[in-house]
């Protein structure tokens, strides 16, 4: 009895060495060689961001709502960001699958990294992490020039704006999620970070919750001057019926309702800088 345990336990010492050097930090896989040519992407704001440094020749695997480029429809779907088909992955045969840290299926990541897959996990809450992954993307498949000079324009362009928008008159936003059940969002989100580039406070910043449910008296306490929602649809205005018999909220008595384009606003792409863009300019008639 005690051999065997001896023996399992060597085992599992040996699985767990073998999962450290497959669970490598993101720099120490960027240094690997050579470039990976085979990558599964978990999310679609990482596909985007591949296709953006010129890698999308790289991308062998998607998963739903991968839509942008147009061209990424047409690749084989390996699941959602719920579930993924562990099955359909292995037989694409890749060199990398990329996650999403805040969205992939931990334990599958796990599953897959325990097979032999290298998984890579990356942040994409702020417009820092877009920059980061666009050169960490460049390293990995040795575009790293190219990976370079795009997030250098969007990081010069971003700081464009900030300086545009510095001193400007605060505006109070409510940002809505959804509104059955009615939901916001704390300051982890990147959609936050637009708001405090615009100039615009966030009354449930600091709620501990990502995605906060809230009840419509939390809203009208917060007394908000404008509201903002995103939808995949931006000319559909028939959430704002919701909100007109609540005159009492500033935004309400103002009609100071703004729709955005979701993918703009909750993708961590090159677009969520146009996002921004189009939120400031927006925000500006209601200061």
């Amino acid at each position: 009895m005690y051999k065997s345990y001896i023996f399992l336990k060597r085992c599992f010492s040996m699985l767990g060495l073998v999962l450290g050097l497959l669970a490598l930090p993101a720099a120490a896989i960027a240094q690997q060689q050579p470039p990976v040519q085979r990558i599964v992407s978990l999310a679609p704001h990482i596909t985007e961001n591949l296709f953006s440094i010129g890698a999308g020749d790289r991308v062998v695997g998607v998963v739903t709502y991968s839509d942008y480029p147009p061209e990424v429809q047409q690749l084989p779907l390996v699941g959602s960001y719920q579930l993924l088909n562990l099955e359909a992955i292995l037989a694409l045969k890749p060199d990398l699958v990329v996650a999403w840290r805040q969205g992939s299926p931990a334990a599958q990541l796990v599953r897959l990294e325990s097979l032999g897959i290298r998984v890579l996990r990356v942040d994409g809450e702020s417009f820092e992490n877009i920059a980061d992954n666009l050169r960490l993307y460049g390293r990995l498949t040795g575009l790293e020039a190219r990976a370079n000079r795009v997030a250098d324009r969007f990081q010069a362009e971003l700081q464009t704006l900030r300086q545009q928008y510095a001193g400007r008159p605060r505006v109070k936003v409510f940002f809505q999620v959804w509104h059955q059940p009615l939901m916001t969002i704390n300051r982890s989100q990147l959609i936050h970070r637009m708001l405090e580039l615009c100039a615009a406070d966030n009354p449930f910043a600091e709620r501990p919750e990502a995605i906060p449910r809230l009840s419509v008296e939390a809203v009208i306490a917060a007394a908000p001057e404008v509201i903002v929602t995103s939808l995949e649809n931006p000319d559909d205005h028939s959430w704002i019926d919701f909100w007109r018999r609540w005159s009492m909220i500033p935004a309400v008595r103002r009609q100071a309702f703004v729709t955005l384009d979701s993918d703009l606003t909750h993708r961590a792409t090159l677009r969520a800088l146009q996002g921004a863009q189009q939120l400031c300019r927006t925000l500006d008639g209601y200061r």
